[in-house]
């Protein structure tokens, strides 16, 4: 379960990386510290890998305008 809420977070971010248009990276910590008695907040940065980015761009007006005909026909039925 814990695997699943750091995947989504993870997910989360750089979801709002892309919508305010960051540079998303990976920070990779120091494991070989101190082991498990280590919190991650008090382990050491060794190398940021920046990450690929995909623009989420707004869909053009006449894009908006064929999903709204669309919509309104998938009502009518």
């Amino acid at each position: 379960m814990k695997t699943v809420l750091i995947e989504i977070i993870s997910i989360a971010g750089m979801i709002a990386y892309m919508l305010w248009k960051g540079t998303p990276y990976y920070a990779k910590l120091n494991y070989e510290d101190g082991g498990p008695s280590v919190s991650t907040e008090r382990r050491k940065v060794m190398k940021r890998e920046f990450l690929p980015v995909y623009r989420i761009n707004m869909p053009t007006p006449e894009l908006l305008q064929v999903l709204s005909i669309i919509k309104e026909k998938t009502r009518a039925r």
